[in-house]
């Protein structure tokens, strides 16, 4: 199994906005999961903020192989997130390993 972690650093910096964008960006990535029958988990949290250099969205996905990480990552309903989320973030940076 490979898990992938997403994080995502938001532009927003009022706490309604932040909350706001992270609603939106949990319920678009939780919609993914009917993208392809290989993720075998796909959870979304927000940060808590307890430290300066802070990010505040979290995407924790499983999937049953490399190639169904492969797979999702070029499914047309992914393109679409990575295309939408890029006006709600400033970075983001990824890890994947196997578990």
């Amino acid at each position: 199994m490979i898990r992938h972690i997403v994080v995502f650093k938001l532009k927003a910096s009022e706490e309604n906005v932040i909350e706001a964008d992270f609603q939106n960006i949990k319920s678009k990535l939780e919609a993914l999961t009917v993208a392809h029958e290989g993720i075998k988990s796909l959870d979304v949290y927000r940060g808590m903020g307890l430290v300066d250099f802070h990010w505040e969205v979290v995407l924790v996905g499983d999937y049953e192989s490399q190639e169904a990480l492969d797979a999702y990552q070029v499914h047309p309903l992914h393109q679409e997130f990575v295309k939408w989320v890029a006006d709600y973030i400033t970075d983001r940076v990824a890890i994947d390993f196997v578990v």
